[in-house]
């Protein structure tokens, strides 16, 4: 589930990076195993709470000193199996990585030789 903190401009690309892992996970024999619902979407959980382990979620976080993605989970140990995951972005993170990107998409463009 895309937790309603993750701001609208982002929620696509969440729900396309959750979506692109189903090949793997039919692969793997899991068909439907992982679908993402945000706010808005059909299917969406009235009663959703990013605290509830009925949901596994992403969500958002704002943070102006400290660069971090979490993921925390449970399991039950005796089998390995995975109960609740969920994935916590904090907004410096993305802009971290946009950065980074931005410079090696530079760094690329000059050994190539573009302008």
């Amino acid at each position: 589930h895309i937790d309603p903190s993750v701001p609208e401009r982002w929620r696509k690309a969440m729900k396309l990076g959750v979506e692109l892992w189903q090949p793997a996970f039919e692969q793997a024999g899991w068909k439907d195993a992982i679908i993402a619902v945000a706010p808005g979407d059909e299917g969406f959980p009235k009663d959703y709470s990013a605290a509830d382990s009925r949901y596994a979620s992403i969500s958002w976080a704002v943070s102006t000193d400290r660069v971090y993605a979490v993921g925390p989970h449970s399991y039950d140990p005796r089998t390995g199996e995975i109960l609740d995951a969920d994935i916590m972005f904090a907004h410096s993170w993305v802009d971290a990585w946009i950065r980074g990107f931005e410079n090696e998409k530079g760094s690329a463009m000059a050994r190539a030789g573009a302008e």
